[in-house]
Parts: structure tokens; C-alpha cells; sequence
């Protein structure tokens, strides 16, 4: 037909296009045919292992120091099934929220236990010692009939969580969890901790 070139790549173009629709319809003869088996070549092994531990960097392994429901005191124990009460039952006495999931309630009781841990096998604290005393420290306000004792009590709790906080995520840096979204979490979580604590 004498076309020019760009012509006869649009008509390509159309006609790939209406042959491409053509073989996906019932009637194209090849829909009858089975299609073809393709098989692919099987790696071969290097000797490795599964990928899952397999190491891709250069980086020390540090042991858990995960607090387990076998070493945590009955005290302890009772405060965090009260804890995880006060996070998820629909009703709770003075508190200010609404429930938390069970999913989430779950995730925050791992991390209490992360920090339980941390203070009994990098801070030497007992087992039978462990609370979440040891996390947020309640004060008596409101029924202290020495006021003045008691808001400096109050100070001295702040400053021993501040300093908690601190070393703990000194302790996190030193493992290589630098993101802003774990300590993010984590302080959600304490501040969690601390509404449990001073709900009353």
C-alpha cells in the first residue's frame, strides 16, 4: 500500500492487539488444545540451609532477654492479668478510654515483659522483686495528707521513670533498634502502664 513507516507499526500495533483478544475467546482453535507443560529447572542446592537462617550480614546475635511465664512471681502474674483486664474489658472503674483489642493488648503485655526481663537480667533485679512497680512507681496523691511529701515523692518517681526510660533505650540502641517507631511504641505502652497504675 505504499504506507510510511509509522503506519505500519500502528497497524502492527492493532493487529497484535486484535490477535492477542482473538486468543483468549472460546472459539480460537487454540483454546482446544491442552496447554503446555512448562517446567523449570530446579536450583541447585549451594548448601546453605533454609533462608531463614541464613545470615546476610555481619551482625552479632544477641541472646532473648524476654521474661517467660515460667519465672514471673505470682504477684506479678496478678498484676498482669490486671493490667490486660483494664486494657480490653468494656467496662473498667475510672478509666478513661475505650477498650484495646486483644491483638494489641497482647503485643503491649510482650513488651512489658521485654522490659521486666531487660530489669532482671541487665539491671540485676530478683524475680521475686518484678512489678510494674518497678515501671512506673504509684504515688498516693490524692488521700496523702502531707501534701508537700508527697508531690516531692511524686518528683522522685518521675525522675526514677525518666531514668528507666533512658537506659532501656540505651540498652535498645546497643542492639541495633534505633527506629523511632519502636520507641514510639514503647512509650505508648508505658504510658499505657502508667494510666493502669494511677487510675484510681
Amino acid at each position: 500500500l505504499q504506507v510510511s513507516p509509522t503506519s505500519r507499526a500502528a497497524y502492527r500495533s492493532r493487529l497484535k492487539k486484535f490477535l492477542t483478544w482473538c486468543s483468549h475467546t472460546p472459539w480460537w482453535p487454540e483454546q482446544n488444545r491442552p496447554s503446555p507443560t512448562i517446567r523449570c529447572p530446579r536450583m541447585r542446592g549451594r548448601g546453605y540451609g533454609s533462608i531463614k537462617t541464613t545470615r546476610l550480614v555481619d551482625q552479632p546475635k544477641f541472646s532473648s532477654y524476654y521474661l517467660k511465664p515460667s519465672e514471673m512471681n505470682p504477684q506479678l502474674k496478678a498484676e498482669i492479668d490486671k493490667y490486660h483486664q483494664f486494657r480490653t474489658a468494656p467496662h473498667w472503674p475510672n478509666r478513661l478510654e475505650q477498650p484495646i483489642k486483644l491483638k494489641v493488648a497482647d503485643t503491649e503485655k510482650t513488651m512489658i515483659l521485654q522490659i521486666l526481663g531487660w530489669l532482671h537480667r541487665f539491671q540485676g533485679f530478683p524475680l521475686d522483686q518484678l512489678s510494674l512497680d518497678l515501671i512506673i512507681t504509684p504515688v498516693q496523691l490524692k488521700s496523702a495528707q502531707d501534701r508537700e511529701a508527697a508531690r516531692l515523692k511524686a518528683e522522685e518517681a518521675k525522675e526514677d521513670a525518666e531514668q528507666l526510660f533512658c537506659d532501656y533505650f540505651n540498652f535498645l540502641e546497643q542492639r541495633g533498634a534505633r527506629s523511632l517507631y519502636t520507641r514510639q511504641h514503647i512509650l505508648c505502652v508505658l504510658m499505657a502502664v502508667a494510666k493502669f497504675q494511677y487510675h484510681r
